[in-house]
């Protein structure tokens, strides 16, 4: 898809119309989002010449074509930002003894190298100061063309300081001649910025209650109860989250009332159903799902735990108990992990200005583990190991057993 943005002085290629444009990425380790910014046209005029250095003068001009190819957001060696690729095509072959070169001018939160922001992107030693003088682009060019390659990158480190970090470029096409003036024509900007990514809200609700014939109330809502007399009920609040993925973090808080209800009118499981939302990266929010089942015990007088009614958390081995007539609460863990995938990727000429595995342009975040934590009084926790972990308690329990018998016959 193509767009006319100034009559007479160049036709941008929106990213959006190539296939595979990432608008945005995220970190191999799930840890921090980068996200491009939209390109937009700019005037010939809006160059700021006031950081060239002495002895440069400046004209406007029109005429000529940028076209953006390529405008992705991505990571290559931990680092994360911008590619694009642009071309130039001018209107008419530059005069005797005059080149086309590009300017660029970065405004930046996070500048490198002491430079302050904004300043004149030179990139290499060629540029004399002023040009930004690296193509970096391995298509062909017909002859005349401008190419133009940038991959500009941050460290996501930065982020404990410098939180969002922004980084944005206008990009001009000029004519130089040999007296050092600088003919500017109309240029474009582009940039990204680079925020945490698994920060966010949770919340929950109550589905799909059974069996059917329970007395219930809530359903839908995130305050779900059951039985009659004295209902016993369950709330769930959301929290806001900081997560770091593979760490658990808190979603919310469970709170369980245990009511006393009349025989074969309470509620054997329901399904909780948390929204996680992600504020920097929304195209990755989704619904994490699981059932609880609600054990109403017997009340059995002298013995208050034994009377605990019991919910137990999915298949996750996490049961939270609460003492007849009380009402407590537990917070609810989750840790996150990331379904990165390793795809095929563009390699420079040289094999080091592209991500030599770069990853997946649509990750996920997935829910690898729900657990309980924090019960106030009233309330216990109780866990049943894992499978594996079952596996060495039983293979401990072997070693002794043999070990003893062994004993017993030296």
């Amino acid at each position: 898809m193509s767009k006319q943005l100034m009559a007479g002085a160049f036709i941008l290629i929106a990213a959006a119309g190539h296939a595979g444009a990432a608008t945005y990425a995220l970190s191999p380790d799930g840890l921090s989002v980068v996200r491009i910014v939209s390109s937009t046209a700019l005037a010939a005029t809006t160059f700021n010449t006031a950081l060239l250095p002495a002895g440069y003068t400046t004209t406007t001009a029109a005429g000529g074509a940028v076209a953006i190819s390529t405008y992705e957001a991505g990571y290559r060696g931990g680092n994360g930002g911008g590619h694009i690729e642009a071309l130039f095509t001018p209107a008419a072959a530059p005069p005797a003894g005059s080149t086309l070169r590009w300017a660029q001018v970065i405004t930046t939160n996070d500048p490198l190298g002491g430079k302050v922001s904004p300043y004149l992107d030179t990139h290499l030693p060629a540029g004399g100061g002023v040009f930004y003088d690296w193509a970096g682009s391995t298509t062909p060019l017909a002859s005349g063309q401008l190419p133009f390659y940038d991959f500009s990158t941050r460290s996501p480190a930065d982020l404990a300081t410098i939180n969002p970090i922004t980084w944005n470029a206008s990009l001009y096409p000029t004519v130089v001649n040999a007296a050092n003036n600088i003919e500017v024509h109309a240029g474009v900007s582009w940039g990204w910025n680079m925020k945490k990514a698994p920060v966010g809200t949770a919340s929950a609700i109550f589905t799909n209650p059974a069996p059917g014939t329970a007395t219930v109330t809530g359903v839908g809502t995130s305050s779900f109860s059951w039985g009659t007399g004295d209902p016993s009920s369950l709330t769930f609040a959301g929290s806001a989250f900081d997560a770091t993925p593979g760490t658990k973090f808190k979603i919310g808080t469970l709170t369980f009332h245990n009511g006393t209800i009349a025989a074969n009118s309470g509620a054997d499981s329901v399904d909780f159903e948390a929204p996680l939302h992600f504020t920097n990266i929304p195209e990755l929010d989704f619904i994490f799902k699981t059932k609880f089942t609600l054990v109403n015990t017997p009340n059995i007088d002298g013995d208050p735990a034994a009377s605990a009614d019991q919910v137990v958390i999915g298949s996750f081995g996490y049961t939270f108990n609460v003492l007849e007539g009380v009402t407590a609460s537990v917070d609810v863990m989750a840790t996150l992990n990331t379904s990165l995938v390793g795809t095929p990727g563009h390699i420079s000429a040289d094999g080091s200005d592209f991500d030599s595995s770069p990853l997946d342009r649509s990750p996920t975040f997935v829910v690898g583990d729900i657990s309980l934590a924090n019960a106030t009084g009233g309330g216990f926790i109780t866990q049943v190991p894992e499978p594996a972990n079952w596996l060495l308690l039983m293979a401990g329990i072997t070693f002794i057993y043999f070990r003893k018998r062994f004993a017993r016959h030296l």
